[in-house]
């Protein structure tokens, strides 16, 4: 679990970064939108820690219905990766 934690972490950071960006928003404003703090969105951009499922809800709340699938598809992909590489 603790392996697919840091992969999701990685991988989600991407996408927080890509979000905050195209709304041209402040990591102040990102992080209202998520109530979390400013520290803890510098902490999510920086890879530090994992968003918690509220956040990741309101995140995910803020986005396209075609991009939240991209996104959890594109971790199901991952995780099924992950899954092979420790069978073998």
């Amino acid at each position: 679990m603790r392996k697919l934690k840091n992969k999701l972490k990685r991988y989600l950071r991407k996408f927080l970064i890509a979000f905050r960006n195209k709304k041209n928003l402040t990591q102040e404003q990102a992080a209202a939108l998520l109530h979390i703090s400013c520290r803890s969105y510098s902490d999510l951009e920086s890879g530090k820690y994992c968003l918690s499922a509220v956040a990741l809800i309101l995140f995910l709340g803020q986005l396209p219905d075609k991009e939240i699938l991209e996104i959890v598809r594109g971790f199901r992909t991952i995780a099924d990766e992950a899954e092979k590489e420790d069978a073998a």
